[in-house]
């Protein structure tokens, strides 16, 4: 596996497999070993204040980095992060479990495009108003539209007909479970 940066905020005694690895420290940062890490590591440490007792750590296992690229890198990840995020909980794709593969390969397809079209609409967003919206927002927006939506047709199809209880029980779910 080649250098990487590993996810930050380690607590200090997580950063030395052995208490007899050696430790150097500069500064800023300091090397050593983590367990389940075969590399040596270098963790950058930072404190909101000169006082702080609970500093947080980013380690990163390439040492030609200086403290100041890793952390340029590290601040690359984050996005990453919220993507993913957005991936497993607002998109579902982690609720494929106990599926067959196939089903499961079908279901990433489908929350892969649906990020990629939240990915689109964010960029279109960004051109026309210079500002990036969240994930969060544009998911919000997109299952409000599609609310109001089915409510209008369904409130179109009541006025056309006038048969409002037959409309509402030909629209909404006859079974428990599809209650949310």
């Amino acid at each position: 596996m080649g250098p990487q940066v590993l996810s930050g905020f380690f607590p200090a005694r997580q950063l030395v497999k052995k208490p007899r690895v050696a430790i150097s420290t500069t500064e800023n940062a300091t090397t050593g070993h983590l367990e389940n890490v075969s590399d040596q590591v270098c963790a950058i440490v930072s404190r909101r204040h000169k006082g702080d007792h609970s500093p947080k750590f980013f380690v990163y296992t390439d040492l030609r980095l200086s403290a100041q690229e890793a952390l340029r890198l590290y601040q690359r990840r984050w996005p990453v992060e919220v993507d993913n995020f957005y991936l497993k909980e607002g998109l579902g794709l982690a609720d494929f479990r106990l599926q067959s593969f196939e089903a499961i390969d079908k279901w990433f397809a489908v929350t892969l495009v649906s990020i990629n079209y939240l990915q689109y609409q964010q960029a279109q967003s960004y051109v026309e108003t210079g500002k990036l919206p969240h994930l969060a927002d544009l998911i919000r927006q997109h299952r409000w539209t599609h609310l109001e939506t089915v409510i209008r047709r369904i409130a179109e199809e009541a006025l056309q007909t006038g048969k409002v209880e037959e409309v509402l029980q030909r629209h909404l779910p006859s079974a428990a479970w599809a209650v949310v």
